[in-house]
């Protein structure tokens, strides 16, 4: 999750040169930056200060996951890399239905809710892919109105993904493949009776315990064809509670644990993705995060509030709601309001 805090004391003291402004913008991916650094209020001066409250060790990115034999038996000689009408009959050609109607292999885990995993990423991610703003600087969600780049076209991106995402499990549309009597999408992949299955390099190795002869690939995130790449990053930041009596010691094994030559023996062993852009090319050629690691340079993120479960609960009653309310603007509208109150509880 974007810029979710993991609270730890670390014990071990070090002492490091505290990193400046300029050196997480030149060290750390884009997304790092633009999550950690956060305007901080100085009662005394009664000024905004740039300040720094976490550093990642690894930057995780949104892949798709592809079952290999499924595409051959529906006659798929590649996975498609965009969200356009090949990936929409790639899903149908690999959707199949019993006598009942009821689902029994999916072509993509999409339009769905609690059984896809991160289903509020990839929504978001659909989201920021098609020209959303999903909140001003200021705070202020947006991701419900119509951006001023769309202005002219009168065209709403916002909805239009959720429209797009939602059309998956909407019984009455070509590419109907989800639905909630399904189990969990991880377990349909493990299962051979999933075409596509979108997760992060953390779901690799349940994948490989849980399903080692199966016949699977990863590659990137697809995008929307003519526009300029966007990714999804999902991370841990490492801080440090105020509460600690050794903050200055513990900020400093911070600082210490992210520098390039620690986290790489980190990185190595646990096989995640980096989050410093020295490392970005070392990983690439890996087989197992390689795929990962390519899409990080392009990765963004978005803040959820204050309580990003609230958040992915609001994304998913909009999603279900889509269903079964014809006005999917008063749907949109609605869950941008709500989420803004997990941002700002007074607004």
């Amino acid at each position: 999750e974007r810029g979710a805090i993991k609270k730890e004391i670390i014990p071990e003291l070090r002492t490091a040169k505290s990193p400046g402004l300029n050196d997480i913008k030149n060290n750390f991916v884009d997304a790092v930056y633009q999550d950690v650094v956060i305007p901080t209020l100085d009662k005394k001066t009664n000024q905004y200060e740039q300040k720094i409250y976490g550093l990642p060790l690894s930057v995780d990115t949104l892949a798709m996951y592809y079952n290999k034999d499924l595409f051959n038996n529906a006659g798929i000689a590649e996975p498609p890399a965009y969200w356009n009408n090949t990936f929409q009959q790639d899903v149908k050609k690999m959707t199949k239905q019993n006598d009942k109607g009821e689902i029994i292999q999916s072509g993509a885990a999409l339009g769905g809710t609690n059984n896809i995993e991160r289903y509020s990423d990839i929504l978001s991610i659909l989201m920021m892919q098609n020209g959303s703003v999903m909140m001003d600087e200021g705070g202020q969600v947006l991701f419900n109105r119509i951006p001023i780049t769309f202005k002219d076209q009168k065209y709403n991106p916002g909805l239009e993904a959720l429209r797009f995402y939602s059309d998956f499990s909407n019984p009455a549309k070509e590419v109907y493949s989800w639905n909630k009597e399904l189990d969990n999408s991880l377990n349909m992949f493990t299962q051979g009776k999933l075409g596509i299955m979108f997760g992060y390099s953390y779901h690799l190795p349940t994948i490989k315990a849980q399903a080692p002869k199966l016949n699977f690939g990863i590659t990137k995130l697809p995008q929307i064809e003519g526009n300029t790449p966007v990714n999804f990053a999902n991370y841990w930041i490492e801080t440090v509670s105020n509460k600690s009596k050794y903050a200055n010691e513990a900020w400093d094994f911070v600082q210490f644990a992210a520098t390039a030559d620690q986290v790489k023996t980190y990185l190595s062993k646990a096989k995640k993705p980096t989050a410093l852009r020295a490392l970005v090319n070392e990983q690439i050629d890996d087989l197992d995060i390689g795929v990962f690691a390519e899409q990080i340079l392009t990765a963004k993120s978005w803040y959820k509030g204050a309580d990003s479960n609230a958040m992915e609960k609001i994304f998913a009653d909009m999603i279900d709601t889509v269903l079964i309310q014809e006005k999917i603007e008063n749907v949109i509208n609605l869950a941008a309001s709500k989420v803004q109150q997990t941002v700002n509880p007074t607004q």
